[in-house]
């Protein structure tokens, strides 16, 4: 009879989910820790190049931001395509049991 391997996988993804979700977090901290800090220096330096400056700033904490957002929806997606993972191993397993 034929000898069948089952590889679980999904524990190994889901601990790569909650690293990437820890370092996400990190990521919006220090973007926050920036956006303060800007404002700080705001407030001491006035004149057209510091608007140019904030506004460009500004569009770029945006753009980061918009782009967390979407790692963070993404990363959603792979934590329940996980717990799918996760599901057809257990029934994989069952399966294999019943079989021996």
């Amino acid at each position: 009879m034929e000898r069948f391997q089952i590889r679980l996988y999904s524990t190994e993804v889901r601990g790569g989910i909650e690293d990437l979700e820890k370092s996400l977090t990190d990521v919006w901290d220090k973007l926050d820790i920036l956006k303060e800090q800007a404002d700080v220096l705001m407030a001491y330096w006035e004149g057209p190049a510091s608007r140019l400056w904030n506004r460009e700033l500004a569009e770029q904490l945006n753009r980061i931001g918009e782009c967390l957002k979407g790692l963070g929806k993404l990363t959603d997606t792979v934590n329940v395509i996980a717990g799918m993972l996760a599901e057809t191993e257990k029934k994989n397993e069952g399966m294999v049991d019943q079989m021996y």
